[in-house]
């Protein structure tokens, strides 16, 4: 992802300042990814004390996925950024 974000921006005109956007958005996919693959492993519904509870992971998700968005507008790497 990192190759792939430097490859579409550099052209753009990166500042040592991006590196550090660059890097949180990768990051943050990371989370996601991360986020989505427990959910797909253990459900959207979850064993909590009082019985089914949300799974936990699916704010980490949501959460990562505003911020990637946010952050790619930013960038203007969206449909509507462009």
């Amino acid at each position: 992802m990192w190759l792939r974000l430097v490859a579409e921006l550099a052209p753009r005109g990166l500042r040592d300042h991006d590196l550090d956007g660059i890097t949180m958005l990768c990051q943050a996919v990371h989370i996601h990814r991360e986020a989505q693959d427990g959910i797909a492993k253990h459900g959207v519904l979850v064993k909590g004390q009082r019985g089914p509870m949300v799974n936990p992971l699916v704010k980490v998700a949501r959460d990562q996925a505003m911020f990637i968005l946010r952050i790619m507008n930013e960038y203007g790497l969206t449909p509507a950024a462009r």
